[in-house]
């Protein structure tokens, strides 16, 4: 078995830190009123660009990145965990060192991006992480054979899903893909409403691993 993490926004805290620079970079809070409380509570961000809807421009979002994230090499070792974050990665993995295949596919980038990320792993419980940097999710999870994955961005899942059909389609239904009853999106508000055949909405990753038939 294969099962494959997606990381910020799942079982990290991005959203907290990347606001916080963007607050001191600039020097202004253009964000929602108690917007640490809300996150905290699922109510905020409700867009995935929450930073341009609440009037931060491209070019101070560039400097945050340019300055802190991908320039200075800790931004990513030192991400909060999301709660129940440390429990789901020490129980993730005994599931490893029993033989059950774990990845983590993350969109990050920036000076040791993969060695902050694995450091942080490492840090929370996971003794030899294998971590993958890359975007493009749907053909790595192919050439893994996830049975499972869990992601909260949107159009993620939904390139997954539409690739799976498109391979379903190519093979008379007899799609390649382990994943086919694996997938998940973690509930957030900025991915709410995105409803379709192909995957499962959950509120943790320990539900989906529940589900998955994977916890005990």
């Amino acid at each position: 078995m294969t099962l494959v993490f997606d990381i910020d926004g799942v079982l990290a805290d991005f959203t907290t830190a990347y606001a916080s620079l963007l607050i001191k970079t600039t020097g202004t809070d253009k964000l929602v009123d108690g917007w640490k409380d809300k996150l905290a509570a699922r109510e905020w961000p409700t867009t995935w660009y929450w930073d341009r809807e609440a009037g931060y421009t491209k070019e101070e979002e560039v400097r945050v990145w340019s300055d802190y994230i991908t320039k200075q090499g800790i931004f990513w070792e030192n991400l909060d965990a999301i709660d129940g974050a440390g429990e789901i990665i020490k129980y993730i993995n005994k599931l490893a060192k029993k033989g059950i295949n774990i990845y983590f596919i993350t969109h990050r980038m920036g000076e040791k991006a993969k060695l902050q990320t694995e450091k942080w792993l490492y840090g929370l419980g996971m003794d030899y992480p294998t971590v993958i940097l890359s975007g493009d999710k749907a053909p790595l999870l192919y050439s893994l054979g996830a049975n499972f994955f869990i992601d909260d961005k949107p159009e993620t899942i939904m390139d997954i899903c539409d690739k799976m059909v498109a391979d379903r389609m190519r093979h008379n239904n007899l799609g390649g893909w382990p994943l086919e009853n694996g997938l998940y999106l973690k509930d957030a508000a900025y991915n709410r409403g995105i409803e379709r055949v192909g995957f499962k909405r959950v509120a943790s990753v320990k539900d989906a691993l529940i589900d998955m038939g994977v916890w005990e």
